[in-house]
């Protein structure tokens, strides 16, 4: 780039050198004719053959520093492009830079939105946990066996369970029926059916206080869902494991079995995995239970 700057300045100083003489001799030229007619007597025959030795001889000249100016310009106007290309190129850079800033901006405003609006949940659940023992603990059986939330939920899990086993001993011939067809809708549905009704008989949803446990929970994962597109995986995941830790592992299975077969979020469920919470290794729970809720989160239409 210095080089060819340095060579239009070489190419400018050049043409300026010519200019001067050349305009001047072509200023001039008419004047050597004025004379030889007037002072010499020259007839206009011959000072036009002067006039035509002029002009053919200045012409060139003329032309040649005109092009020498056009090449001098051209030159100048890409080392300009050049420039504006450059500084083009950093705006680029800079606004690029300004809309991540914006970006981040936007999103630190967003999960302060989020966070704030989630721990307020939270703080909720944890209130709902407590009401759960205190509606339990106003009852006889309550003041003397079941003093606190775990023992209470972990209770209804082992309601739930029982009731669950009841009824798909009670339903075995049926079962096995479905399965000789290998049809695996069918036997799926009327396994839900059967985990559904065992869900009703524990009774977690003909008490107040677990209803709305169970709601507010649901109302987490509904805003954890809704602001998952600025958030990375990791912090998905911590935030689904901080509810997790809320609802507990004596707890769990039942809570993702009742939103799977009584809540209309599947989708929801499905798009934030959070099925993987569910304790597979719980005593009383069966392959097939979690088979059930693969299928209906990932193989059954919503």
């Amino acid at each position: 780039m210095s080089n060819d700057f340095k060579k239009n300045q070489s190419i400018k100083i050049n043409s300026d050198e010519l200019v001067t003489p050349i305009m001047i001799f072509a200023m001039v030229s008419p004047v050597f004719g004025y004379f030889m007619v007037k002072l010499f007597g020259i007839s206009f025959d011959k000072v036009g053959t002067y006039g035509d030795f002029i002009g053919g001889s200045t012409v060139p000249f003329l032309t040649t520093i005109t092009i020498l100016y056009i090449y001098q310009t051209n030159n100048l106007q890409r080392e300009q492009l050049k420039i504006q290309k450059s500084e083009f190129s950093l705006l680029q850079q800079e606004m690029e830079s300004t809309k991540e800033a914006l970006q981040d901006q936007s999103k630190t405003t967003k999960m302060q939105r989020f966070e704030n609006s989630f721990f307020i949940q939270i703080k909720e659940v944890r209130d709902a946990k407590k009401e759960i023992v205190v509606e339990y603990n106003n009852t006889a059986w309550g003041r003397t066996s079941f003093t606190t939330y775990k023992a209470i939920m972990s209770n209804f899990q082992d309601i739930f369970y029982t009731k669950l086993h009841q009824k798909i001993e009670t339903s075995s011939d049926d079962l096995f029926s479905i399965s000789e067809k290998d049809n695996k809708k069918e036997y799926y549905k009327f396994y839900g059916e059967l985990t559904s009704a065992a869900i009703d008989e524990s009774g977690i949803h003909s008490k107040e206080s677990i209803q709305n446990f169970l709601y507010l929970i649901n109302r987490c994962l509904q805003l954890i869902y809704h602001y998952k597109n600025i958030m990375d995986e990791w912090e998905i995941t911590f935030y689904l494991e901080y509810l997790y830790k809320e609802i507990t592992k004596d707890t769990i299975n039942l809570v993702i079995f009742d939103m799977c077969l009584h809540g209309p979020n599947k989708s929801m469920i499905r798009e934030l995995n959070f099925d993987q919470f569910a304790d597979r290794t719980y005593i009383k729970s069966s392959r097939v239970d979690f088979r059930l809720i693969n299928y209906i989160l990932y193989q059954e239409s919503d």
